[in-house]
């Protein structure tokens, strides 16, 4: 796994855990509830191009990235 979706992953266990036997796609669709709070959601995209990029090779790991380092700067330390 890339290091910054671990970082991404151990910060959204304080939100909403990803269970044991949840895919990355299950688990994505599950951070959308709107109970959920912003950070959840707006992670589940990041969580779905993972999943791409990790399983069907599609996507752009560097501008992934990015886009996780972003997410990680603006909610991480909430």
């Amino acid at each position: 796994p890339l290091p910054s979706f671990l970082a991404l992953e151990s910060a959204l266990e304080k939100i909403a855990a990803k269970r044991k036997s949840e895919t990355l796609e299950s688990y994505a669709l599950r951070l959308m509830d709107q109970k959920l709070p912003e950070a959840a959601r707006r992670a589940s995209p990041l969580i779905s191009a993972y999943a791409s990029l990790r399983y069907g090779k599609v996507g752009n790991a560097e501008e992934l990235v990015e886009q996780i380092q972003e997410w990680l700067e603006l909610y991480a330390q909430a």
